[in-house]
């Protein structure tokens, strides 16, 4: 029975970094928010929050007037409001190629099979030398009567960079798709197509919620055939879409990645050429996926092989903004945590897919969230990982007493008595 008080202390000392219970203090940094009635609202999570946030976003927490923690979710919105139900489809396609030796083009044409609102068009082109040139796209129902969509549409290779790709951003019902590309030297030979498409009925297919503001550029440093934009987003943690750079340059191709930390990540093709009529093909948007960044600088890497860095004159950083979802129980002043890196993650029951379809709902409150300000009684919480170090170095050495007495004992036992 004498080991009964060993045993729990061992068990208080394995439980011990896990005993923790919400201490407001412990968080740096708190936001008032004042919510006039009881029920579902709906927060922009501040990027001034953001930015104070671990990247996974685990030390947000959301407490009432006498500390109490609530339940919440986070979310990107998906789309804005009014689409009708559907989902993203991509089929590989066969084309029929001809060359027209006459008007120096090659006039590629392929069904797609499909009369929902195409979003995107892709050509397979096994070339692999350089070439640039402005190619005419055209739509058809039923592959006889045709409409134009524009003479001016880029298709270019510089390297690894570039190929065949069209962008609908409203998207189009195509059921037949036409494409004429300027011959040049030597024809452009296509061998396959792609469409990507949205199977729903809006007019045009659902857009991001999407944000815009300047970025910095805090460096630019040129190296043998490329040249690395320091840029500040102005806030760790934004779910980044793309950058947008203000290029003075009137002519050129440029492949782009980027990188933060020590991770590097894939980019986008910028470019900027005539394509006739005084118009220019051109995107400057390097392009980024959503994902979220969990520092606020990253680096821009531009290709330039033997061409002269380009001027850039600013840029622009796009993002998917995060909501902040809570039913709330009455009305009063509620505080947004964060700045504590300690801070284990959350796994609250409020089950998003509800959130969402609710959300579409008028009686869904908006509402925002007050200045972030410094906790005045703060103090630093002590991070798991030491705590958890820290106890498993004291249990170690309580073990090994423990084994050394009983070690002892036994050989007290065993030794002859005098």
């Amino acid at each position: 029975m004498k080991k009964l008080p060993l045993i729990a202390a061992l068990a208080a000392l394995l439980t011990m970094a896990r005993a923790f219970a919400l201490t407001p203090s412990e968080w740096r940094f708190h936001q008032s928010i004042e919510i006039e009635r009881s029920g579902l609202m709906q927060i922009l999570l501040p990027l001034e929050t953001l930015d104070k946030l671990a990247p996974d976003l685990r030390d947000l927490r959301l407490v009432d007037a006498e500390g109490k923690e609530l339940s919440y979710s986070t979310f990107v919105a998906p789309w804005v409001d009014g689409f009708s139900e559907g989902k993203w489809l991509s089929l590989d396609l066969p084309v029929e190629m001809r060359l027209d030796e006459a008007r120096h083009q090659t006039v590629v044409t392929f069904e797609t099979g499909t009369d929902a609102l195409v979003t995107r068009i892709g050509l397979e082109i096994p070339d692999r030398r350089d070439y640039t040139v402005a190619a005419r796209l055209e739509i058809s129902n039923d592959g006889r009567e045709w409409e134009s969509l524009g003479d001016g549409w880029p298709l270019f290779r510089r390297g690894l960079l570039g190929g065949g790709g069209f962008y609908l951003k409203e998207g189009r019902k195509a059921p037949f798709i036409r494409v004429t590309i300027p011959t040049g030297e030597s024809p452009i030979v296509v061998t396959g197509a792609s469409v990507t498409y949205w199977t729903g009925e809006k007019k045009t297919p659902p857009q991001p919620d999407i944000m815009t503001a300047p970025a910095t550029i805090t460096g630019i440093e040129e190296k043998q055939g490329e040249t690395i934009v320091r840029l500040d987003l102005g806030t760790a943690n934004l779910r980044v879409k793309h950058i947008t750079l203000d290029v003075a340059d009137a002519l050129f191709t440029r492949g782009v990645y980027y990188q933060w930390d020590e991770h590097t990540f894939s980019g986008s093709t910028i470019y900027r050429f005539p394509v006739g009529g005084g118009t220019n093909a051109e995107n400057t948007d390097v392009y980024l996926g959503g994902g979220r960044i969990p520092t606020r600088v990253i680096d821009l890497h531009i290709i330039n092989k033997d061409s002269e860095p380009l001027h850039l004159r600013g840029a622009t950083v796009s993002w998917e903004p995060d909501y902040l979802v809570l039913n709330a129980p009455e009305a009063g002043r509620y505080d947004l945590l964060s700045g504590n890196p300690a801070a284990e993650r959350r796994d609250y029951d409020i089950a998003e897919a509800t959130i969402l379809k609710n959300l579409k709902n008028p009686a869904v409150t908006q509402i925002k969230a007050g200045p972030l300000v410094e906790t005045p009684d703060y103090r630093a919480p002590a991070p798991p990982r030491e705590l958890m170090k820290l106890a498993g170095n004291a249990l170690f050495w309580i073990a090994l007493a423990a084994v050394v007495i009983v070690l002892l004992a036994v050989v007290a036992k065993l030794l002859p008595k005098t």
